[in-house]
């Protein structure tokens, strides 16, 4: 019983970890084609 609950939990977080990371890379993906990097820096400072 012991030994599922912690093997579900794996699985879970495995699955949210992957989600995120699909989430942010498609994320970063869209901002890196909308924004140069220069324009990144050129903004950060202000």
């Amino acid at each position: 019983m012991k030994d599922k609950t912690f093997v579900i939990i794996l699985a879970v977080i495995m699955v949210v970890g992957i989600a995120t990371t699909t989430a942010l890379l498609i994320h970063g993906y869209n901002l890196w084609k909308e924004i140069s990097i220069v324009e990144m820096i050129a903004n950060w400072g202000y």
